[in-house]
């Protein structure tokens, strides 16, 4: 388990970097309880709620009042295990999970790292407070915690399926394809804008056209081109996944394959649904745990082989029309 303590494979500096803002979060986060738990206790005032609030500030207060978001979530994680509820475990956990949220609205504000800049922060966090639960548990670490968060949810498959909104994955698989058409021109169109680009610098390196190599540097991307770029390689990567989980699926289950294909259903938005948290909001604790353990030595792969073994499981929950389906998949994920 310990295994996945760590950041995201990015430059050194970039890693202490990122480490220097888990520091500075997880002190934020302390304050921001604190008061949080202040604010609470002023149930009968709503004048000193006011002064607080103008004290506070706006942004702080938004904090505050997910800390109530979060604890009540909390609750209903692995209800059968109630240390996740009560006491320490449930300070620690609170922590973890508003910590990680700084962290990524810092990490998004910084720009050291585009690979949760399309992160719904709020949505992310609450959707994987049982996962924090499970992590918290076996690293009995508050730091640790976060930083294994931060490190699962930037690998591929997990971040792009975080990451990916409405306008990248579609419920209607007519849709879905329609969109992963378009993108495949663009991509190949980039693609050969990229080349030309590197066959321009290797002609100016060996003086082949009598330029100064300097002058022909390309600009450096913009912010918005870097998140242009992003998602079209988000969405070129989530369409092999598709390709594969759909060969696997139709292979396994077939006429669920086929229920899928007739009622217009997406399975890159099934696996959008079931496969980010790493089914902590499905399957018993205990197996979670086996499952991020192997997860850490086999690779995204393994999420796949698990998503389609349990959607072979409920199989029979998934027969009806897309509304049908997606509202089953909600209830057997428990989505927030």
């Amino acid at each position: 388990m310990k295994q996945c303590c760590i950041l995201p494979k990015e430059g050194n500096s970039k890693k202490s970097k990122l480490d220097t803002i888990l520091d500075e979060c997880l002190d934020t986060a302390r304050g921001i309880i604190e008061d949080a738990c202040a604010y609470k206790l002023m149930d009968g005032s709503e004048l000193a709620k006011l002064e607080f609030s103008k004290v506070c500030g706006s942004k702080r207060m938004e904090l505050i009042k997910f800390v109530q978001v979060i604890s009540d979530r909390i609750q209903f994680s692995f209800p059968n295990l109630k240390i996740f509820q009560i006491g320490y475990v449930f300070e620690e956990i609170l922590l973890c999970c508003l910590s990680f949220e700084l962290v990524l609205t810092e990490v998004q504000k910084s720009g050291i790292s585009t690979r949760y800049a399309s992160f719904k922060c709020w949505d992310v966090t609450l959707r994987l407070v049982n996962l924090t639960c499970v992590l918290y548990s076996n690293l009995n670490d508050a730091k640790l915690t976060v930083n294994a968060l931060v490190g699962l949810t930037g690998r591929k498959l997990i971040n792009c399926l975080l990451g990916a909104d409405d306008s990248i994955i579609f419920e209607k698989l007519s849709d879905q394809l329609a969109y992963f058409k378009r993108n495949s021109k663009i991509s190949q169109k980039y693609q050969q804008q990229t080349e030309a680009t590197k066959n321009s610098k290797h002609n100016n390196k060996n003086g082949d056209d009598g330029h100064d190599s300097k002058q022909d540097k390309p600009l450096p991307l913009t912010p918005e081109e870097k998140l242009e770029k992003r998602d079209i390689e988000t969405a070129t990567y989530l369409e092999d996944i598709d390709t594969q989980f759909a060969k696997f699926l139709v292979s396994t289950s077939p006429s669920l394959y086929n229920n899928f294909i007739k009622q217009d259903i997406s399975t890159i938005r099934i696996l959008q649904l079931v496969t980010p948290s790493i089914f902590s909001n499905i399957l018993q604790f205990e197996v979670v745990e086996r499952i991020i353990d192997v997860y850490l030595f086999e690779g995204d792969m393994f999420l796949l082989r698990c998503s389609l073994a349990l959607l072979k499981k409920c199989s029979w929950k998934l027969f009806g029309d897309l509304t049908e389906v997606y509202v089953a998949l909600s209830e057997i994920c428990h989505c927030w």
